[in-house]
């Protein structure tokens, strides 16, 4: 579990111990319920370690290269599947649809990646980041501008700070 929902739970914890103890018993409850809620959702997707999944992509080198993403996402989505059984392909979420979903986790891959490819990332972390509390894209056979992908990356980890970039 990580962190901050511990300390959510803690918090929420001690919230309804000094709710309970006061004149306003049922407001420590309706906190605590409001609080179990919000982890179950949280939760709804299944947690996974996102350290775990980046270690897992970082390790994967597809066989060849593909013409098309394609290629590299069923390749990468078999890969991630031998230890995350639950990962899924293109799983829907609102109009937003990342190549791959493990847990509240979204990875989207692109390959060959051109400076278009690039530039399409900011538009995916806008979309992705609503529904998933990380979002990683995974860049394979390199064919873009050094300079563009510095200023996409300059804007993407100061607006975005929970994306990672990995680069294959």
């Amino acid at each position: 579990m990580r962190l901050k929902y511990k300390i959510l739970l803690v918090l929420g914890g001690i919230t309804m111990v000094m709710f309970a103890t006061t004149k306003y018993p049922l407001l420590g409850i309706v906190l605590l319920a409001l609080l179990f809620v919000f982890l179950q959702q949280k939760f709804k997707r299944g947690w996974v370690p996102t350290d775990k999944v980046i270690k897992r992509i970082e390790a994967f080198t597809p066989s060849r290269n593909y013409a098309s993403e394609e290629g590299y996402q069923g390749e990468l989505q078999g890969w991630l599947k031998s230890e995350f059984p639950k990962a899924k392909v293109e799983n829907r979420t609102g109009s937003s649809r990342p190549d791959i979903a493990i847990g509240d986790i979204a990875i989207e891959v692109k390959g060959p990646t051109d400076d278009s490819a690039i530039d399409s990332l900011g538009t995916k972390c806008l979309k992705y980041t609503q529904y998933y509390n990380q979002l990683v894209f995974v860049l394979f056979d390199k064919r873009y501008s050094e300079d563009n992908f510095a200023e996409v990356m300059k804007g993407i980890k100061r607006h975005f700070p929970n994306v990672r970039v990995i680069v294959k």
